[in-house]
Formats: structure tokens, sequence, C-alpha cells
């Protein structure tokens, strides 16, 4: 298992630094000059801008901003200065991770308390009057743009109703301030495992083993949560898995809406202003997210489906034996 894992991080590093590479071509050859953005019409001069593209390394080839731009980053941790504010980028993205982790971590919360029993008591009253309400209301929301739901929740919540705070104040920021993200952030990725865990449940459920339980008189209820939910929770994980690469990446979107001051309010920031550094370390920041998220799900597989660990242990076995056969020849 262990050497699953290290096998999984070490292909994390060429995904990362292709994503670099990316993104990088994209900001160096992207239309417009920061170092002209960064000294404004009035303050231009041929001295200042030649003075300012050689501290910023701009005028440099572009394969050697970009060695080092992997060095700065891999070694010291330095996304670069931003060109918009003039401070590190590092600095700002540790400033602004605990918000989109927050945010994160809520959405998921939410989405996997209520997809999941959601899911199960679909399933298990198939076509029942509560299956045809879940089974719509899914659809519904899963064919929903969560930018646009979050504008209604605005407007419903807060325009007309006027419980809930239309934007985040980080000075005067309650819990009511998270509950418009949280549910818009989660409610079209909570559709979609909701979905799956009915689909999963419905193929698990029909199963011999199934019949033969409830025919040895085990109770429905452990019946559905020791032998019908653990067997089909492989393919919901993968789902899971791919909504919460959804998640990192929708919460750019709503942190502007909402004007939380996390990642992807500060990426958008950047865009509007050109800044390539603070674009290029949100965007490495969120891929790394994603990368990490997947590894956790594909571990999680093995704690869910003994056979999926027991493969893994039956490959260490076997290479174990290998190297004590060369060793005794």
């Amino acid at each position: 298992m262990a050497k699953y894992i290290i096998k999984r991080i070490l292909w994390m590093i060429p995904v990362i630094l292709g994503v670099i590479l990316i993104v990088f071509c994209i900001s160096y050859f992207a239309p417009g000059d920061p170092v002209i953005t960064m000294l404004g019409t009035n303050g231009y001069t041929l001295e200042k801008y030649t003075a300012l593209r050689h501290e910023l390394g701009l005028d440099q080839p572009f394969f050697v901003q970009y060695l080092n731009y992997i060095r700065n980053v891999f070694t010291k941790g330095d996304f670069g200065t931003s060109y918009a504010y003039h401070n590190s980028v590092s600095a700002a993205i540790v400033e602004a991770a605990p918000y989109s982790l927050k945010l994160g971590l809520y959405s998921i919360i939410l989405m996997v308390a209520i997809a999941l029993p959601a899911g199960i008591i679909s399933a298990v009253k198939q076509y029942s009057v509560t299956d045809n309400i879940i089974t719509v209301v899914s659809m519904f929301f899963a064919g929903m743009p969560n930018f646009w739901f979050a504008v209604l929740l605005v407007l419903f919540f807060s325009v007309n109703l006027n419980w809930l705070p239309a934007s985040y104040m980080q000075s005067s920021a309650t819990w009511k301030s998270w509950i418009m993200p949280v549910v818009s952030l989660s409610l079209t990725s909570m559709a979609s495992v909701l979905r799956m865990t009915r689909s999963s449940v419905l193929e698990v459920i029909r199963q011999d083993y199934i019949r033969t339980a409830r025919a040895k008189g085990i109770s429905e209820h452990r019946v559905i949560t020791h032998h019908v939910l653990k067997n089909a929770l492989i393919p919901v994980l993968t789902v899971v898995g791919m909504q919460l690469g959804g998640i990192i990446g929708g919460s750019i979107v709503i942190e502007t809406i909402f004007n939380m001051p996390g990642i992807g309010n500060y990426m958008m920031s950047a865009i509007s202003n050109r800044d390539y550094p603070a674009i290029n370390g949100c965007v490495l920041v969120l891929s790394i997210s994603i990368c990490v998220v997947n590894l956790l799900v594909d571990v999680l597989y093995a704690y869910v489906d003994p056979r999926i660990k027991a493969q893994y242990e039956n490959q260490q076995k076997s290479w174990f034996k290998k190297k004590r056969a060369e060793a005794a020849q």
C-alpha cells in the first residue's frame, strides 16, 4: 500500500510541472506588458521601464524565466512578487487559503451528509412518491449552474427577506455569512453524488448475497449499512472525487460573488489586473489540491473494498519474495 502511495505521489510531479509549463506559457505569450501596467502612463519613462523589467527578470529568455520560476517554487516556496499589489504572492495565498479550505470543507460535508442518505432512501423506496420527489429535485439542481443559484439565494434571502448577509464582511463575519456560499457551491455536486448513490445501491441491492442476508433474518437496517452501503461506495467515491475537483474550481466564482477573501477571489482579481505571478501561483495551488484529493480518493478505495487492499498487499509480498530470491542467489 505504501509503495502505491509513493508511486502516485511521484506521478504528481510531472503533472504539476506540466501545469506550470502551460500556465507559464499562457502568461508569457499573453498580449500586454505587465511592466507598463505597473508603471502607468504617468510614471512611464524608458529608464524606469528598463530597470523594472530587469528587476522582475522579464528581460531574460523564456526558458531561463521558466527554470528560475520552478527553482523558486520547489526550493523556496516562492511564487514571485505580485505585479498589482507589490507583495509576496506566497504570503497572499497563505493568507487566503484558510477561507477557501473552510469553504471547500463545509461544502464537502454538506454534500456527503445530504446526498448519501437521500440516495440510499431513494434506492430503497424505488418508484415511491419519495423516490420521485428526490429524483425530480436532484435532476433540477444537477442542471443548475452554481453561480446562478448563488445569485438567486442573494436575491431571496438577502434582498427580499434580509435574513442573511449578501456578502462576506471580514470584519463582522458570522456563521450566517457561510450559509449561502456553502449551499450554492455544494448543491450541483450534491445532485450528482445523490444520483450515483441511488444507482449504485440499486445495483448492489439486487445481488444474491443481499437476498441471502435477508433470508437469514438480518434486519433491513443492518443489511443496508453493513452489506449494501459498503459495496456500493466504490463508484460513489469516484464521483465524489470528481465533484471535489469541481468544488475546488467552482469556489473561484462563488468567492467572487460573495466577496470572500479566498484564493478564488484573489485569482479573479489577479486575472483582472493581469497579475501573472498571482495567476500562476493560484493555478498551481489549485492543481496541487486536486491532485492530493484524487490521491486521497484512491487510497480510500483500499479501505472501502478489501479486494483492492488485498491486491496491493499481494503485489507487495510478491515484490519482497522476488528480492529475497535474488538475494539468496
